[in-house]
C-alpha cells in the first residue's frame, strides 16, 4: 500500500514518514507533506492508495483536502491525525468517505492497526454504499426528510428499527493517557460481532465511538428489542477483549419509522448518561430507563416524606443523620455534579414549603439566592454542609412558627366561615380554600379551639340567626332558614342547647326590652 504522511508538524510527519514498520507491512511512504495544498499537488505523481493527514493545518487543512480528494480521486483513502477536542469538528468528514481518526499523542500501534485493517479490507459494505447510508442518517437526525427516491432512505421505511450506540468508556481520559483508540478498529469489532445476526444494518461514526442503526423484518417489536439488547451484551463482552477498552452501549426503542430517528438518538444519550450510575460496560436500553427513574421517584418522594416529618417536628438533631443518609447515597450511586444539584434543589425547596405554612412572610425569602448559593459549590462536603445550615435553620423556624402558624391558620377558619355561613359549606371546601389537608385541618381546629369544625359552623350560624330575631316581624323558622339551616326543628334544638332558651323566647325577651 502507497501511504502519504501530511502533518504541519515536522517531528510527527517525519516519525511517521521513516518509521522502519512500514516495509515490514508491505507498505510503501511515498510522500510527506506539510499542508494540504501541498499534499494535493503532488499526489498525481506519487499515487497514493492512503493520505494520513492532520486536521488543523495552515493553507488547507485536513477537511478541504479530505473533500478535494473525494471529488478528484475517489479510490484513495484517508485516515485522520486528531486532538480529541476536534471529533465535534471532524463528524463533518464522515460525508468525505474519512476511514478512521486515530487521536494524538500518535502511536504508531494504532497507526499499525488502522493501515492494517484497511489493508484487509474489513469493512462491511463498500465505501460508496456506506457514505449514502451516513448522509441518510445524518439528515434524519437533523430533523431533514430525505429524498423518498434515494434508496437508501427508501431501505429503512415500512422497517422496524432500532438504534444503538457503542461508546468508548472514559476516551477522553485515553486521550490524555496517551492510549490509542481506533475507531476502525473499534468498528470491526462491532460489524464482526453483528455479522453473525440476521438483522441487516448501518453503522456510522461517532465522537466517541460507533452508532449502529438494526433494520428488523419478520419479527415482534418485543422480539427485536430483545434481540438488539442480547447483541449488545456480545459486543460489550467482545469488544474488552479484542478492542482492548471497555465500552457501554445506550438503546433506542424500537421505530416504526426513520423520521423518529432524531428522537432516538437523544434517548441513546440519556441512556448513556446513566453510565454514570451503572458503571463502565454497561448496556442501557430506553424501558430500563424508565424503570431506573420510576424507583428513583419513588426514593425521592420517600426522602421528602422523611423530611417532612423532620422540619415539622423541629428535630434538629435528625436534620444530620438525615442528611448523613444523603450524602452516602449520593456517594454510592456516584451522582455527577447537576444530578447532586438538582437533588439538593428539591431539599430546600420542601422545607421551603413547609415553612411556608408556618410563616408564610419568610417561607420563600431569599429562595433565589439560595438556589445559587447550591449552583457554586464544587465539592458535596461542602454542598452538604450548606444544606444542614438551611434545613437545621428551617426545622428551629418551625417550632417558633408554629404558635404564629395555628392563629393564622384560625383566622382564615373564622373569615371563612363570615363569608360562607349561610351557603352549602364543609370542611373539605374550607381545607381547599386553605390549600391545607382536610384531616389536619380538622385536627388542629379541635386542638386550638377544643371543637369541631362542625360545631364552630352551628354557633356562627346561631349567633347571625340571634342579630335577626332582634328585629320585629320575622319568625324563627325565617331566621333558620337566612342563616344556612335546612331543618328549623334541628335550628330550635341547636338554640335552645347553646343559649338556653328557644328562638322565640329569645325574640320575645329582645323585643320587650
Amino acid at each position: 500500500m502507497r501511504i502519504m504522511i501530511v502533518d504541519d508538524e515536522a517531528v510527527i510527519r517525519d516519525s511517521l514518514a521513516h518509521h522502519p514498520v512500514w516495509s515490514g507491512m508491505g507498505c510503501e511512504i511515498v510522500a510527506a507533506a506539510c499542508n494540504g495544498r501541498e499534499a494535493l499537488e503532488s499526489i498525481s505523481l506519487t499515487r497514493p492508495d492512503l493520505i494520513i493527514s492532520d486536521i488543523r493545518m495552515p493553507v488547507m487543512d485536513g477537511l478541504e483536502l479530505a473533500e478535494k480528494v473525494r471529488m478528484m480521486y475517489p479510490s484513495i483513502f484517508v485516515i485522520f491525525v486528531t486532538a480529541f477536542g476536534d471529533f465535534e469538528y471532524a463528524r463533518h468528514a464522515i460525508k468525505l468517505g474519512v476511514a478512521d481518526f486515530i487521536t494524538k499523542p500518535v502511536q504508531i500501534e494504532e497507526v499499525i492497526l488502522a493501515v492494517d485493517l484497511l489493508k484487509q479490507g474489513v469493512r462491511h459494505l463498500n465505501e460508496d454504499m456506506r457514505l449514502r447510508q451516513e448522509k441518510c442518517l445524518q439528515s434524519l437526525f437533523a430533523g431533514e426528510r430525505p429524498d423518498p427516491a434515494d434508496p437508501a432512505y427508501a431501505e429503512l421505511c415500512g422497517r422496524e428499527l432500532l438504534l444503538m450506540s457503542v461508546e468508548v468508556d472514559n476516551i477522553e481520559l485515553l486521550h490524555h493517557t496517551g492510549k490509542p483508540v481506533s475507531m476502525l478498529a473499534l468498528r470491526e469489532t462491532v460489524c464482526c460481532m453483528l455479522k453473525y445476526h440476521p438483522f441487516p444494518y448501518w453503522t456510522y461514526l461517532e465522537p466517541k465511538g460507533i452508532g449502529v442503526l438494526l433494520i428488523g423484518h419478520e419479527i415482534s417489536a418485543d422480539e427485536f428489542k430483545n434481540a438488539g439488547i442480547r447483541m449488545a451484551r456480545e459486543i460489550v463482552t467482545a469488544a474488552e477483549g479484542s478492542f482492548g477498552h471497555t465500552v457501554s452501549m445506550g438503546i433506542s426503542d424500537c421505530l416504526t419509522s426513520p423520521i423518529e430517528l432524531g428522537h432516538a438518538k437523544e434517548e441513546i444519550r440519556e441512556c448513556l448518561d446513566y453510565r454514570m450510575l451503572l458503571g463502565k460496560g454497561s448496556v442501557v436500553s430506553r424501558d430500563v430507563i424508565t424503570i431506573l427513574e420510576r424507583q428513583q421517584m419513588e426514593v425521592e418522594a420517600a426522602r421528602m416524606r422523611e423530611l417532612s416529618v423532620i422540619i415539622r417536628q423541629s428535630d434538629t438533631a435528625a436534620v444530620k443523620d438525615f442528611l448523613r443518609s444523603i450524602y452516602r447515597e449520593m456517594l454510592s450511586k456516584g451522582l455527577n455534579k447537576s444530578q447532586v444539584q438538582r437533588y439538593a434543589t428539591m431539599l430546600v425547596n420542601e422545607a421551603s414549603s413547609i415553612m411556608e405554612e408556618y410563616m408564610p412572610a419568610n417561607g420563600k425569602e431569599g429562595l433565589g439566592d439560595v438556589h445559587k448559593s447550591l449552583l457554586s459549590y464544587d465539592t458535596l462536603k461542602d454542598l452538604m454542609a450548606y444544606l444542614e445550615s438551611l434545613l437545621t435553620q428551617a426545622a428551629l423556624q418551625c417550632r417558633t412558627g408554629e404558635y404564629h402558624a395555628a392563629a393564622r391558620v384560625l383566622k382564615g377558619v373564622t373569615d371563612y366561615l363570615e363569608a360562607h355561613y349561610q351557603g352549602e359549606i364543609t370542611l373539605t371546601s374550607l381545607a381547599q380554600h386553605l390549600h391545607m389537608n382536610h384531616s389536619y385541618l380538622s385536627r388542629l381546629i379541635k386542638k386550638e379551639t377544643g371543637r369541631n369544625f362542625r360545631d364552630l359552623l352551628w354557633e356562627h350560624r346561631i349567633e347571625a340567626s340571634k342579630a335577626l330575631l332582634k328585629q320585629s316581624g320575622i319568625k324563627a323558622y325565617e331566621a333558620a332558614y337566612q342563616v344556612g339551616f335546612k331543618d328549623p326543628a334541628h335550628y330550635s334544638q341547636l338554640f335552645k342547647r347553646m343559649v338556653g332558651v328557644t328562638p322565640t323566647e329569645y325574640r320575645e325577651s329582645m323585643l320587650a326590652k
